[in-house]
């Protein structure tokens, strides 16, 4: 089973550039397959966000996406439990 666990990439100008906004995306952190731990470059879920109210709305979009995930999800199990039980249904003999 694959599992994620995701954070905040924050990013501030370096000090040796030219000032500039730090920048920030909600990204994978890391990703677990089988046992097995697998940390590459970031994986970002966002696009950039250049303050809170930003990766405020970001947040919040991707809270909205999951719930409309997790509802489809409800929908299409339901639904295929309702295919297994006709499906058991029509093969099993006629009790009179």
């Amino acid at each position: 089973m694959s599992t994620y666990t995701l954070d905040l990439l924050f990013l501030a100008p370096p000090k040796d550039a030219l000032p500039g906004p730090a920048i920030s995306h909600v990204s994978v952190k890391t990703w677990h397959k089988g046992g097995y731990k697998i940390k590459d470059e970031p994986w970002v879920l966002t696009p950039q966000c250049m303050g809170t109210t930003e990766i405020d709305h970001q947040i919040d979009r991707l809270k909205d996406e999951l719930e409309a995930i997790r509802a489809k999800a409800h929908r299409k199990y339901a639904a295929y439990r309702r295919l297994e039980q006709q499906r058991f249904s029509e093969r099993a003999p006629n009790a009179k």
